[in-house]
């Protein structure tokens, strides 16, 4: 039984060096039903600079505990995104917005929730960044980890960049490491 854990410890942190060459973990990821947080080793300071315009400003609204100014700042960059690019269909830009208003309220009280019970953002920190082109659209997902008094919340964030400006498009966020990056095996 020792063995199997270790095996899975071992292998739970290939897979985190392979998804993460630039940053090194102090405890190997446990595979478990608890979630972990691994200590986390900057190699590179320098990524948080390089952080397109809207998520910083997300960023900084989340940190200073401006959550309502945050999530809706994200819903403005959308709609903006929408009314901007008239490759949508009419119904396709209503259901959009019809999406997003539904989740807002939902959002916020999560965060709230979150930042009540474990207290509020300290500092965050880029951990990857990943690069896609689609038709003629650069979209990139960040990978970050926000500090907070009690424990660390990790989050992704997908932005698009087109002739029209950088529009944050959507974001995830979790407690658990494995939650956000499983979309990408």
């Amino acid at each position: 039984m020792k063995s199997k854990i270790l095996a899975i410890a071992a292998l739970g942190t290939l897979a985190v060096f392979n998804c993460f060459p630039r940053i090194s973990y102090s405890q190997p990821l446990l595979v478990s039903k608890e979630p972990t947080t691994p200590t986390l080793i900057v190699i590179d300071d320098d990524e948080t600079a390089q952080l397109p315009v809207p998520v910083r400003s997300f960023l900084e609204l989340y940190k200073a505990g401006n959550i309502d100014g945050a999530v809706d700042f994200w819903r403005d960059s959308v709609i903006k995104f929408i009314s901007l690019h008239s490759d949508l269909s009419e119904k396709d830009q209503k259901d959009a917005l019809n999406k997003i208003n539904q989740q807002i309220s939902m959002v916020k009280n999560i965060l709230e929730v979150f930042n009540q019970q474990y207290g509020f953002c300290k500092d965050y920190t880029v951990l990857q960044e990943y690069t896609s082109v689609q038709d003629k659209y650069n979209i990139k997902s960040f990978l970050l980890r926000t500090r907070h008094e009690q424990i660390s919340l990790f989050w992704r964030f997908t932005t698009i960049q087109t002739p029209n400006g950088t529009f944050l498009l959507s974001f995830q966020f979790s407690t658990d490491l494995r939650e956000i990056i499983k979309d990408d095996k």
